[in-house]
């Protein structure tokens, strides 16, 4: 794709023809003999009427490839593997591992019980408990704090008449606890992560923010290590830009 990546690396489309170059380097790089060490995800693949993977998919055979699907028709002969539901244990075990706390059988029996109710209250959903367990890290919160705090911030959506799943209501309920404690100790970073609900949650430019919010460059790094502190947010491969996780850009 020579000459046609800008200083950033990012392809340049200058027609909507040359949308379909990028598929056939990208292709043709996989292909190479050499090029043995890849692989390549295509996930929630639940409509294909909507794209046909085929034409991305490398015409060679020493290819890796992994398609994620709730139907199983699309297995269509071959190697399919069921992702089975993860038992209850296996979720306190997520919610602990992100509190940095010790396994489940080596908590009292008080704190396994709330552990087992946490992760009960919040349906057992990976994203909501892995923020769960982030916040009452950094926030030195037991337990059973975090429950309270929790089932209050729950009863306080309700009262609003959130209309969505228990899931969604999940993720909302923990976010919302990490979003209020960044906002009374960092109100930049709330500020930071209010704005970026407004922009593509991938490759946000530094530079774009620090001149749009007036900020030093070392103002900039602080608010931003705050959302990294929370898992709100994680570093790009590129030093001058960042992303915001999905869970936030979503609540």
């Amino acid at each position: 794709m020579a000459g046609k990546l800008d200083s950033n690396g990012c392809f340049v489309v200058t027609q909507a023809s040359e949308a379909q170059y990028v598929v056939d380097a990208v292709n043709r790089w996989f292909a190479l003999p050499e090029n043995t060490n890849w692989l390549l995800v295509f996930d929630n693949l639940d409509d294909p009427d909507l794209v046909d993977i085929e034409e991305y998919i490398p015409a060679c055979n020493h290819r890796t490839v992994i398609t994620t699907s709730r139907r199983r028709d699309l297995q269509q002969g071959r190697r399919g593997f069921e992702v089975q539901q993860m038992k209850p244990i296996e979720f306190i075990q997520l919610l602990l591992k992100a509190c940095a706390m010790s396994k489940f059988e080596d908590l009292i029996p008080s704190e396994q019980s709330t552990s087992s109710t946490i992760a009960e209250e919040l349906g057992y959903l990976p994203l909501a408990l892995d923020q769960a367990g982030v916040y009452i890290h950094m926030a030195q919160y037991s337990l059973g704090q975090y429950q309270e705090d929790c089932r209050n911030n729950a009863s306080y959506l309700l009262s609003k008449g959130w209309k969505w799943g228990k899931q969604d209501r999940s993720v909302f309920a923990t976010w919302e606890i990490s979003f209020n404690t960044i906002q009374q100790k960092s109100p930049k970073a709330a500020k930071l992560l209010s704005i970026c609900g407004f922009l593509n949650n991938e490759d946000i430019s530094e530079e774009l923010l620090k001149r749009g919010m007036n900020l030093e460059p070392h103002d900039l790094k602080d608010v931003i290590r705050t959302l990294l502190s929370y898992s709100l947010a994680k570093r790009s491969h590129n030093n001058d830009s960042f992303s915001i996780l999905q869970s936030a850009r979503t609540a």
